[in-house]
């Protein structure tokens, strides 16, 4: 495609390869009813969307930082990097308005709904 760049062609596999590892770590944690395991994968899984289904991906995360926030869950170091990541790309790729309600949309998801989101990406 002429308006790929050579950082997104380099990205690409990457990406792939961590949405891969996203959808079996969420296959494990939900096989063994592994409640923040699962929310986690959820995170990841929309850190590895935003950048080709962007509402989709806020909707995701959405719901899992919502579910993490009910379980009074407190991200490590590096699950706050990627959450501040996807935040920064999500509000400068959506707006701030919108982002916030997408991820209010998320928020207010099913397990079944965020499940079937996750899974497809």
């Amino acid at each position: 495609d002429r308006d790929v760049t050579g950082v997104q062609t380099c990205a690409l596999p990457i990406s792939v390869q961590a949405a891969e590892m996203g959808r079996e770590t969420l296959r494990l944690a939900v096989e063994n009813a592994h409640t923040i395991g699962t929310l986690q994968a959820m995170v990841y899984l929309a850190a590895a969307a935003m950048h080709s289904e962007t509402a989709e991906a806020a909707r995701l995360f959405g719901y899992a930082k919502a579910q993490l926030q009910r379980h009074k869950w407190v991200s490590d170091s590096v699950d706050c990097a990627v959450e501040t990541n996807v935040l920064n790309f999500l509000s400068s790729t959506l707006g701030g308005e919108v982002m916030e309600s997408e991820l209010m949309s998320g928020a207010s998801w099913s397990e079944s709904e965020a499940l079937s989101a996750a899974l497809r990406v």
